[in-house]
């Protein structure tokens, strides 16, 4: 059930997918990965196209539906988002936690020609690489972050442009100054600005970010968390 859990997160990212490339991103084996596939598309949650791509089927959506005719948190998350975008020109994103990672749920795109387009909804990052994540463990008790930091180690220096070291001292950073603005992690050039949104007990249920190039984030760095913390505390009260 693990394993079938963690092949149907790894098809939340932006495709398209493979045998091959959802074997990459789950550690999974070729064969339990074509297992797996073989009984979610007999139940119609995945399909192959002619390509041989595999991709979500018609079950998978009929559980968004059902999803969004409850109510949802967050739902107004999207005023907010596009503000943002309109005041920074650049882009704007809501990231929730799932897990050891941080996922995008949404993005308005700015007007900025050059942007940082690496992240998308479904998009996913180990928890500890880029802003959001920074964020998140930023707005955490100290003793989880670590844990998590420490489960996280083998992703985190296997994207080769961060020490351990690196990522708690920024997650101290964040947790002193209440966002976390983090620079040439996921690609060289881009970063990102964030802010923890937090449910009425003060703990972190989502992230606000906006990201671009480094120098447009770090020449505007303080307005932009000001930005950032305005919207949060509007949307604090949907959380």
């Amino acid at each position: 059930m693990h394993k079938c859990v963690h092949l149907l997160k790894a098809m939340t990212e932006p495709g398209p997918h493979h045998v091959s490339t959802l074997v990459k991103a789950t550690g999974l084996n070729k064969a339990t990965v074509i297992r797996i596939l073989d009984v979610l598309t007999s139940e119609g949650y995945t399909v192959r196209g002619p390509d041989r791509a595999v991709r979500l089927g018609v079950e998978a959506f009929v559980l968004a539906a059902s999803l969004a005719s409850t109510a949802r948190p967050f739902e107004g998350a999207r005023p907010g988002l596009l503000r943002l975008a309109a005041e920074s020109e650049d882009n704007a994103l809501l990231s929730v936690r799932s897990g050891p990672d941080i996922v995008c749920m949404d993005q308005v795109q700015g007007t900025y020609p050059m942007r940082a387009g690496y992240l998308a909804p479904g998009r996913r990052l180990p928890l500890g690489a880029g802003s959001a994540g920074v964020a998140f463990l930023g707005a955490m008790p100290e003793q989880e972050a670590d844990a998590v930091i420490d489960a996280n180690a083998p992703r985190l220096l296997g994207m080769g442009r961060m020490e351990l070291d690196d990522v708690r001292q920024q997650v101290r950073l964040a947790r002193r100054q209440g966002y976390a603005l983090v620079t040439n992690v996921v690609f060289e050039g881009t970063g990102g600005i964030a802010v923890p949104v937090r449910d009425a007990d003060g703990r972190p249920v989502a992230v606000l970010s906006i990201a671009g190039l480094v120098s447009r984030l770090q020449a505007r760095e303080a307005q932009l968390a000001a930005m950032l913390l305005r919207e949060a505390s509007v949307l604090r009260g949907s959380a």
